[in-house]
């Protein structure tokens, strides 16, 4: 999530610059006026109307022309779906604080065409954003169980050597690495031991005080030989609570180890890489994540998931953690390739549970530093990684999601996003762009399609709480823009917006907020925003010329069934009139400040 300053409001109208080279504009006799009839859902800046259906309108023939004239014969992007993201939080206040008809209630509320708002698209994140049931990060392989391999220094680069004497009391160093070394082949035990050359890691005399020793001992199944691998890198001893660290922080062959309070820094973290990603596995998502999918999916058999890392497992990275303070966690370059695969066995692993996935984009805002699990992937590396390693190895394994480069602000249309599609070897990969709402404007996805056509734009991030504009102005503008989906944050929060991992974001709020206490159940602002365009607005509408005007924003759809959908919004503080045009007919009606109606009709009835 990103939480930097955010730019002024983006005012007026975006969608004048439209990239017209990929309009089509259907030729066909206009039919003749029927005088159909228009529902109108209404949601008022108060909520006491709140998507709320309104008595019926009717158009009349005696006017052609009106403050909004929709034409149907003119049409754009074909619409993926409107959601929001399905972060840990959310699913689990959904499943653990909602048992039986009040879960079941809210998940119609959320994904029912009929009953509720039908969301039709989701992003899922892979492993922990900020957004945290814990508050603590995670990944599908940590590789903090049982296993065999380096124990590599973060500071150093070099690897834990048990020194090749089997001697009692040796103190083991940090060395070069080298491949298969029985001397740097620490195994980590279901017992909690880490053990090489059929020795154990023990801390000294059974100390437990800052500069202990560690050394080799004859394991023995004591206390101060068992250690607890840890997901922020460092490995404490369970009898002292102290790091395993490198004494005087050194980085060169020979420096030795020992006990020492934890502070975070790098001669105390450690990575174990799992390069065949042996230890990988869904089983987080098992309890609740996916379950809620599942439900949502059968509810609205339309809906399509998108997922996108915010960091991978914290041996892949630079820092060997899942956060990204000082935007210094790179990806390894030993890294790209299990990287790869990270993504291969996440869509087998969600296809096998039964939630296929739609699109995924590489990496969450992939230049910004963060406490939370993130990752500084620029885009030369970006570039890279797509086209020599996701993308050959999505098509090995016969996977074909949709590939979206950068995932960040529109403010990186130049410096990121355009460069990145426009990479040959990449852009072969790439099917289009993924877009937040939080710095720039959103006007960019009309710059990107005039610029690449044939490449498609989703708007895959922005929360009400830290949005330069709202919810409903965001969609319509995306909308309006060419994106295919508009998507907001987190589905679910509890009454502190949380749970989130220190440093996410507190002032993001959500689609509904879900009491852990009492288990009542909050539906915000956002979720209305959102239902205006996700109950009315099904996947492959294609959005319709509309124009607007001063104080209202509108945007307009037909559904495969050919009813049309549009959606205005009095973006002033004083109420507004207005007439809408369609066929040589027209419709008059008004909406008070900051007010949103989805009006409906279907032509000829």
């Amino acid at each position: 999530m990103f939480t930097a300053r955010l730019r002024s409001r983006v005012a007026g109208a975006l969608a004048g610059v439209l990239g017209i080279s990929a309009l089509v504009v259907v030729s066909a006799p206009p039919a003749s006026a029927a005088n159909e009839a228009v529902q109108k859902w209404l949601t008022t800046s108060d909520l006491s109307q709140h998507l709320t259906q309104q008595s019926n309108l009717g158009f009349s023939g005696s006017s052609g022309s009106g403050t909004i004239s929709v034409d149907d014969a003119q049409t754009f992007q074909t619409m993926d779906g409107f959601g929001a993201a399905m972060t840990d939080t959310s699913a689990w206040l959904l499943s653990d604080k909602l048992s039986g008809s009040a879960h079941t209630n809210v998940m119609n509320a959320l994904f029912s065409p009929s009953q509720g708002i039908g969301m039709s698209w989701l992003r899922i994140p892979m492993g922990a954003s900020d957004f945290s049931a814990t508050a603590q990060p995670y990944s599908y392989d940590d590789n903090l169980s049982a296993s065999t391999g380096p124990t590599v220094g973060v500071g150093s680069g070099r690897c834990l050597d048990g020194t090749g004497n089997p001697s009692n009391g040796v103190q083991p160093y940090i060395w070069d690495c080298s491949t298969g070394g029985a001397n740097q082949q620490y195994s980590y035990t279901s017992a909690g031991e880490l053990q090489v050359a059929g020795k154990c890691l023990d801390a000294n005399a059974q100390g437990t005080s800052p500069g202990t020793k560690v050394i080799l001992w004859t394991c023995n199944g004591q206390a101060n030989q068992k250690w607890k691998l840890n997901v922020n890198g460092s490995i404490t001893g369970v009898q002292s609570s102290l790091c395993l660290d490198v004494t005087g922080m050194g980085t060169a062959n020979g420096s030795l180890v020992q006990l020492w309070t934890c502070n975070g820094q790098a001669n105390q973290q450690w990575r174990r890489p799992d390069p065949t990603l042996a230890n990988f596995s869904i089983a987080h998502d098992l309890d609740y994540i996916i379950p809620d999918l599942r439900q949502a999916a059968a509810l609205n058999p339309n809906i399509k998931f998108m997922a996108n890392p915010w960091s991978p497992p914290g041996w892949m990275k630079s820092n060997g953690q899942m956060n990204n303070l000082n935007n210094a966690a790179t990806l390894l370059s030993t890294s790209y390739g299990p990287l790869a695969q990270y993504f291969v066995k996440f869509i087998q692993g969600y296809a096998a549970q039964g939630v296929p996935i739609y699109a995924i984009t590489p990496q969450n805002e992939p230049t910004y530093g963060t406490a939370y699990p993130g990752m500084n992937l620029g885009e030369p590396a970006e570039a890279n990684f797509v086209a020599n390693h996701l993308g050959p190895a999505l098509a090995q394994a016969s996977l074909s999601p949709k590939v979206l480069g950068t995932d960040f602000n529109t403010d990186q249309l130049y410096k990121y996003a355009e460069p990145l599609i426009k990479d040959v070897a990449a852009g072969k990969y790439l099917a289009g762009t993924s877009w937040h709402c939080y710095a720039g404007n959103l006007g960019a996805m009309s710059t990107m399609q005039a610029d690449v056509p044939g490449k498609d734009n989703y708007e895959t991030e922005c929360s009400d709480g830290i949005d330069p504009q709202n919810a409903i102005e965001t969609f319509i503008q995306s909308s309006r823009n060419w994106a295919r989906a508009a998507t907001m944050w987190n589905i679910a929060q509890d009454q502190s917006n949380g749970p989130v991992i220190p440093g996410g974001c507190n002032a993001c709020t959500p689609l509904i907020t879900i009491n852990q206490s009492t288990g009542s159940v909050t539906y915000n602002a956002g979720y209305y925003s959102v239902g205006h365009f996700s109950k009315f607005v099904v996947p492959g509408a294609k959005r319709i010329a509309s124009t607007t005007t001063g104080n209202l924003d509108d945007v307009a759809f037909k559904n495969p069934d050919g009813s049309i959908s549009l959606i205005v919004y009095n973006t002033s503080g004083s109420t507004q009139s207005f007439t809408t045009s369609w066929n040589g007919q027209a419709f008059g009606d008004s909406l008070g400040a900051h007010a949103i109606a989805t009006y409906r009709w279907t032509p000829g009835a």
